[in-house]
């Protein structure tokens, strides 16, 4: 059983994270053989293989400071034509696209200072797009995005692009 003590920060907490909390709290006489269906599908991601991509990006950090810029390189295998961005912050379910631009063999695109404003999760995908507009390859994806934590100070060094000072 769940120690009563420990309690969930909701200032912090995501809404998955306060689901799982009160599922995980301990089983009471009513639910005692309940199912947990959250902490199911966690197991169960935990089981899966992970996405093959041949997306590389430059972004290597886990955390942010809020407010700063975002920049990011990436390379794709041969067949793409152009690669989208896509982020939000957990706080809504608008996902903003930015078309990233060719430099040499990269795909270069920045987060303006104005989206990471907020403390929380910044979750984001790549899709790598043919002539067409059809996916051919992709990191992340709508129901599994990455994530990077906006914090309000970060011992870690600011996400810059290859060779270049942070912005």
């Amino acid at each position: 059983a769940a120690d009563p003590n420990v309690k969930l920060d909701e200032l912090f907490a995501t809404d998955l994270v306060k689901r799982v909390f009160e599922q995980a709290a301990g089983p009471t006489p009513a639910t005692a053989a309940a199912p947990m269906p959250l902490m199911d599908d966690i197991k169960s991601r935990g089981a899966l293989p992970e996405e093959v991509t041949s997306i590389a990006c430059s972004l290597q950090v886990t955390e942010i400071e809020t407010q700063r810029p975002i920049p990011l390189a990436c390379r794709t295998a041969p067949g793409a034509n152009s690669v989208v961005l896509s982020y939000r912050h957990e706080s809504t379910t608008r996902w903003h696209q930015l078309t990233l631009t060719k430099q040499g063999k990269d795909w270069v695109g920045e987060i303006p200072c104005t989206d990471t404003a907020q403390i929380g999760v910044l979750q984001y995908r790549l899709q790598a797009l043919d002539a067409q507009g059809k996916q051919v390859d992709g990191l992340g994806n709508e129901q599994d995005p990455l994530e990077l934590n906006l914090v309000e100070t970060s011992q870690a060094a600011p996400p810059s692009l290859p060779n270049q000072p942070a912005p």
